[in-house]
């Protein structure tokens, strides 16, 4: 499948169904596609719960980045980034724990989700393929996720906007 379409589909439609006052949205994709082999609706769920959360994560008036780039490597990586409230070291902790112990207990006895779990759902379908994910981010202002999907991954890569 073409990772530069479907990462333009899920701007799109974020964008287009998740109106919020003043947020900006700037994404920027090569100018070719790029191929490659895995499960479609695996990374689909997983780079849109990554853009998703950014956006979530987006005070009004901000804005949003997502950046899909090929790495020296021949890697491609989507970058994600967000002007919110940022994860603090335990959130961004959590992301290296199994799925389902990212709670905390609340002082009345009870769990509540952690922030951070749609990274960590994310993480391990962008894992399943091989891939990476990195996360730096500063409470109170903002997270950048950058997800990696490793070069064998890719199929071909070519730009339609080419003459032959």
């Amino acid at each position: 499948f073409d990772l530069t379409l479907l990462i333009g589909e899920i701007c799109r439609m974020l964008r287009d169904t998740h109106h919020r006052a003043g947020v900006t949205w700037d994404w920027h994709l090569p100018n070719e596609r790029i191929l490659v082999q895995g499960d479609h609706d695996a990374l689909r769920q997983a780079f849109t719960t990554l853009i998703a959360a950014a956006l979530r994560a987006t005070p009004e008036s901000a804005t949003i980045m997502v950046r899909l780039g090929m790495e020296r490597g021949g890697e491609p990586r989507i970058s994600i980034s967000d002007y919110g409230l940022g994860l603090d070291e335990e959130d961004l902790m959590s992301l290296t724990r199994p799925v389902g112990t990212a709670q905390s207990q609340h002082a009345a006895g009870t769990l509540e989700p952690r922030r951070g779990l749609g990274l960590a759902l994310a993480r391990t379908l962008i894992d399943l393929h091989g891939g990476a994910i990195a996360v730096t981010s500063n409470p109170g202002s903002g997270t950048t996720v950058q997800a990696t999907l490793p070069r064998h991954r890719i199929v071909a890569r070519d730009n339609p906007f080419t003459e032959d």
